[in-house]
């Protein structure tokens, strides 16, 4: 063999390695990308946002990611509307809409809460709130809320 010869294979192998390594690249990323943005359990960020009474679900519930409740449009019938909502890992916020009475419960494994401006952190929390004249209010939303690992905030329509 020359030295030609040489060379050529040596460059060849190069050509070959580099095209295998982005190959291999390309799928990892590709993999990492599925697995963050997936919609089979991945990293997800949701809002819901009903507009009447027939859009309110009754519960809410997310895997891993950050999910708001926004109910600041809504307009609560008279009397007590229950909801449920809940993260495995990650952030939930609910925004209530003024003029409306709140009472929560909240648990959250390893995190935070922070309802109407009542705050607390660490593991196993288990927070009840209520808000003043609750049980006189004409409107009332009572919020079942859970986070295995994160954040639960509770915030007023500003």
């Amino acid at each position: 063999m020359n030295q030609r010869t040489v060379a050529l294979l040596i460059v060849g192998a190069v050509a070959l390695f580099l095209i295998v390594a982005a190959v291999v690249t390309g799928l990892v990323i590709g993999g990492v990308i599925g697995a963050v943005t997936g919609r089979d359990g991945g990293l997800q960020v949701r809002t819901e946002q009903p507009q009447s009474m027939n859009e309110l679900r009754d519960s809410y519930k997310l895997e891993t990611g950050s999910l708001e409740v926004n109910l600041k449009d809504l307009t609560l019938p008279e009397d007590t509307t229950d909801l449920e909502a809940s993260v495995d890992n990650g952030a939930l916020t609910v925004v209530v809409p003024k003029g409306v009475a709140v009472s929560t419960h909240a648990e959250v494994g390893e995190g935070a809460l922070s309802i109407l401006g009542t705050d607390q952190n660490g593991e196993n929390l288990d927070k009840d709130y209520e808000s003043e004249g609750y049980t006189q209010a004409d409107r009332r939303l009572s919020l079942d809320l859970s986070a295995g690992t994160g954040v639960i905030s509770v915030v007023r329509e500003e």
